[in-house]
Protein backbone atom coordinates (compact mmCIF):
# COMPACT_ATOMS: atom_id res chain seq x y z
CA UNK A 1 0.00 0.00 0.00
CA UNK A 2 3.17 2.26 1.02
CA UNK A 3 4.36 1.54 -2.55
CA UNK A 4 1.60 2.87 -4.37
CA UNK A 5 1.25 5.97 -2.58
CA UNK A 6 4.81 6.61 -3.33
CA UNK A 7 4.66 6.11 -7.08
CA UNK A 8 1.17 7.84 -7.25
CA UNK A 9 3.22 10.63 -5.40
CA UNK A 10 5.72 10.84 -7.74
CA UNK A 11 3.45 10.29 -10.56
CA UNK A 12 2.17 13.86 -9.55
CA UNK A 13 4.96 15.39 -9.07
CA UNK A 14 5.92 14.59 -12.54
CA UNK A 15 2.67 16.12 -14.17
CA UNK A 16 3.02 19.33 -12.06
CA UNK A 17 6.21 19.47 -13.02
CA UNK A 18 5.43 18.88 -16.67
CA UNK A 19 2.80 21.73 -16.29
CA UNK A 20 4.66 24.20 -14.81
CA UNK A 21 7.38 23.93 -17.46
CA UNK A 22 4.39 24.26 -20.25
CA UNK A 23 3.18 27.33 -18.41
CA UNK A 24 6.41 28.80 -18.33
CA UNK A 25 7.45 28.01 -22.00
CA UNK A 26 3.98 29.68 -23.11
CA UNK A 27 4.69 32.75 -20.79
CA UNK A 28 7.69 33.21 -22.35
CA UNK A 29 6.49 32.73 -26.12
CA UNK A 30 4.42 35.65 -25.31
CA UNK A 31 7.13 37.78 -23.93
CA UNK A 32 7.82 40.88 -26.29
CA UNK A 33 10.85 41.51 -27.87
CA UNK A 34 10.06 45.18 -28.69
CA UNK A 35 6.85 47.02 -27.20
CA UNK A 36 5.95 51.01 -26.39
CA UNK A 37 3.41 51.74 -23.54
CA UNK A 38 1.43 54.57 -22.08
CA UNK A 39 0.46 54.41 -18.03
CA UNK A 40 -1.35 56.43 -16.05
CA UNK A 41 -0.48 56.99 -12.27
CA UNK A 42 -1.35 57.73 -8.95
CA UNK A 43 1.74 58.43 -7.11
CA UNK A 44 2.67 58.39 -3.58
CA UNK A 45 6.57 59.67 -2.58
CA UNK A 46 7.57 63.10 -1.18
CA UNK A 47 3.70 64.43 -2.60
CA UNK A 48 0.97 62.49 -3.66
CA UNK A 49 0.29 63.32 -7.45
CA UNK A 50 -0.97 62.28 -10.82
CA UNK A 51 1.05 61.21 -13.45
CA UNK A 52 1.90 60.06 -16.94
CA UNK A 53 5.16 57.73 -18.38
CA UNK A 54 5.35 57.29 -22.26
CA UNK A 55 8.10 54.47 -22.78
CA UNK A 56 9.89 51.79 -25.39
CA UNK A 57 11.57 48.77 -25.07
CA UNK A 58 13.40 46.74 -27.11
CA UNK A 59 14.83 43.54 -25.42
CA UNK A 60 15.97 44.50 -21.77
CA UNK A 61 16.90 48.35 -23.25
CA UNK A 62 14.55 51.05 -22.19
CA UNK A 63 13.67 54.81 -22.91
CA UNK A 64 11.08 56.83 -21.06
CA UNK A 65 9.58 60.06 -20.32
CA UNK A 66 7.67 60.35 -16.84
CA UNK A 67 5.35 63.62 -15.65
CA UNK A 68 4.07 63.94 -12.45
CA UNK A 69 1.96 66.64 -11.20
CA UNK A 70 1.67 66.91 -7.21
CA UNK A 71 -1.19 67.78 -5.89
CA UNK A 72 0.64 70.67 -3.81
CA UNK A 73 0.95 72.41 -7.32
CA UNK A 74 4.24 71.32 -8.18
CA UNK A 75 6.18 69.26 -11.36
CA UNK A 76 8.70 66.51 -11.94
CA UNK A 77 9.95 65.59 -15.21
CA UNK A 78 12.46 62.70 -16.17
CA UNK A 79 13.67 61.31 -19.31
CA UNK A 80 15.06 58.04 -18.11
CA UNK A 81 16.90 55.69 -20.17
CA UNK A 82 18.26 52.15 -18.51
CA UNK A 83 17.76 48.30 -18.53
CA UNK A 84 14.67 46.10 -17.89
CA UNK A 85 14.19 42.49 -16.91
CA UNK A 86 10.52 41.30 -16.81
CA UNK A 87 9.30 37.66 -15.82
CA UNK A 88 6.11 36.52 -17.40
CA UNK A 89 4.26 34.21 -15.10
CA UNK A 90 1.14 33.91 -16.92
CA UNK A 91 -1.52 36.86 -16.50
CA UNK A 92 1.34 38.29 -13.89
CA UNK A 93 4.56 39.88 -14.07
CA UNK A 94 6.99 41.11 -11.97
CA UNK A 95 9.76 43.03 -13.17
CA UNK A 96 12.77 45.22 -12.62
CA UNK A 97 14.46 48.30 -13.86
CA UNK A 98 17.58 50.87 -13.48
CA UNK A 99 18.34 54.14 -15.24
CA UNK A 100 20.12 57.49 -15.30
CA UNK A 101 18.46 60.44 -16.74
CA UNK A 102 17.31 63.98 -17.25
CA UNK A 103 15.28 65.65 -14.51
CA UNK A 104 13.56 69.10 -14.10
CA UNK A 105 11.67 69.88 -11.10
CA UNK A 106 9.39 72.70 -10.92
CA UNK A 107 8.50 74.27 -7.30
CA UNK A 108 10.05 71.98 -5.32
CA UNK A 109 9.21 68.17 -6.80
CA UNK A 110 11.79 66.46 -5.73
CA UNK A 111 12.15 67.70 -2.32
CA UNK A 112 9.72 70.16 -1.54
CA UNK A 113 11.97 73.15 -1.42
CA UNK A 114 10.02 75.58 -4.07
CA UNK A 115 12.78 78.41 -3.19
CA UNK A 116 14.49 77.91 -6.80
CA UNK A 117 11.73 77.99 -9.10
CA UNK A 118 12.47 75.28 -12.00
CA UNK A 119 15.97 73.27 -11.58
CA UNK A 120 17.41 70.66 -13.44
CA UNK A 121 19.97 68.16 -13.00
CA UNK A 122 20.83 64.16 -13.48
CA UNK A 123 18.49 61.25 -11.83
CA UNK A 124 19.73 57.76 -11.10
CA UNK A 125 16.31 55.33 -10.59
CA UNK A 126 15.58 51.62 -9.45
CA UNK A 127 12.47 49.48 -8.64
CA UNK A 128 10.53 46.96 -9.26
CA UNK A 129 6.88 46.49 -10.56
CA UNK A 130 4.06 43.82 -10.04
CA UNK A 131 2.09 44.15 -12.99
CA UNK A 132 -1.29 42.05 -13.66
CA UNK A 133 -2.23 41.69 -17.61
CA UNK A 134 -6.01 42.45 -17.78
CA UNK A 135 -5.88 41.59 -22.00
CA UNK A 136 -2.49 41.26 -24.36
CA UNK A 137 -2.93 45.29 -24.77
CA UNK A 138 -4.04 46.53 -20.86
CA UNK A 139 -2.84 46.05 -17.60
CA UNK A 140 -2.85 47.35 -13.76
CA UNK A 141 0.09 47.53 -11.63
CA UNK A 142 1.89 48.27 -8.77
CA UNK A 143 5.47 50.17 -8.54
CA UNK A 144 7.96 51.29 -6.49
CA UNK A 145 11.02 53.58 -7.55
CA UNK A 146 14.23 54.51 -5.49
CA UNK A 147 16.20 57.80 -7.11
CA UNK A 148 18.89 59.53 -6.49
CA UNK A 149 19.23 63.27 -7.56
CA UNK A 150 21.59 66.19 -8.46
CA UNK A 151 20.03 69.56 -9.40
CA UNK A 152 21.11 73.27 -9.55
CA UNK A 153 24.82 72.23 -10.64
CA UNK A 154 24.58 69.29 -7.78
CA UNK A 155 24.09 71.70 -4.85
CA UNK A 156 20.41 70.36 -4.21
CA UNK A 157 21.18 66.22 -4.03
CA UNK A 158 18.60 64.07 -1.97
CA UNK A 159 16.76 60.52 -2.82
CA UNK A 160 13.12 59.89 -3.17
CA UNK A 161 11.28 56.65 -2.66
CA UNK A 162 7.87 56.69 -4.95
CA UNK A 163 4.86 53.77 -4.99
CA UNK A 164 2.36 54.29 -7.92
CA UNK A 165 -0.47 52.14 -9.04
CA UNK A 166 -0.84 52.36 -12.59
CA UNK A 167 -3.17 51.28 -15.62
CA UNK A 168 -1.00 50.65 -18.68
CA UNK A 169 -2.03 50.47 -22.53
CA UNK A 170 0.62 48.50 -24.39
CA UNK A 171 1.86 47.36 -27.81
CA UNK A 172 4.25 44.82 -28.29
CA UNK A 173 6.04 42.82 -31.17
Amino acid sequence: MQRGAGLAAACVMRTLSIFVLCLASASAARADVARVYAQGQATMGEAAGLGIRAGAQVMMLEAYVDRTAHFRGSTITRVVGGVVMNLPLGLVMIGGRAGIGWVTDQDGGLDGDAQFGERNGYVARVGGVLKLRASRMFAVGLLLEEEYFAVRDAQDRGTNTTGALFLEVGLGL
